[in-house]
């Protein structure tokens, strides 16, 4: 996964991830075309569209981030072994009349 950091001449960031498997360089320098452009553009990644002005934009930085594994995707485990308790049965003094026995 890619992550997207924009920063506008003004010093505002806007942050963006991407899904593309592409290797980093080859996805940088496709980002990196859209600044040649004169026009507004839309740039268009899996967790958003962003319309910029290409004469606003004072740097894009572009990193490979590690996305967690899905919590809710069961895992693997090895069957835990059932331990025997040691359970100590214990006798206290009690009033027991004949009857009850």
């Amino acid at each position: 996964m890619k992550q997207i950091t924009i920063t506008g001449t003004t010093n505002q960031k806007i942050f963006l991830q991407d899904n593309d498997s592409e290797h980093i360089e080859v996805y940088t320098k496709k980002i990196s075309g859209m600044l040649e452009s004169k026009n507004v553009i839309v740039l268009h990644t899996t967790s958003s569209s962003i319309v910029i002005r290409p004469s606003d934009i004072f740097a894009i930085e572009v990193t490979n981030i590690e996305v967690p594994e899905d919590p809710k995707k069961p895992t693997e485990q090895e069957p835990e072994e059932k331990k025997e308790d040691d359970q100590e049965d214990t006798l206290t003094d009690m009033e027991v009349s004949k009857e009850e026995w």
